[in-house]
């Protein structure tokens, strides 16, 4: 029963990997790839940096709006 678990584990985190792909996100992250490989990113973590920076950009923007 071991091996039919591992076997559904990895099928499911290729079909997550199949949709990230597929995403505005991952069409994203695959057109800046050339230029973040250089720096040793692939796209993937890519597009984690750029999702987390304009995370924080909202948050300071929304702190800066509540204290006015």
């Amino acid at each position: 029963m071991g091996g039919y678990d591992q076997k559904l584990k990895k099928s499911i985190k290729s079909r997550a990997g199949e949709k990230l792909a597929k995403s505005y996100a991952g069409q994203f992250g695959k057109t800046i790839e050339p230029v973040i490989w250089s720096l040793g990113i692939d796209w993937k973590i890519g597009v984690g940096l750029v999702s987390a920076m304009a995370a924080k950009e909202v948050l300071v923007s929304t702190l800066a709006l509540s204290t006015m």
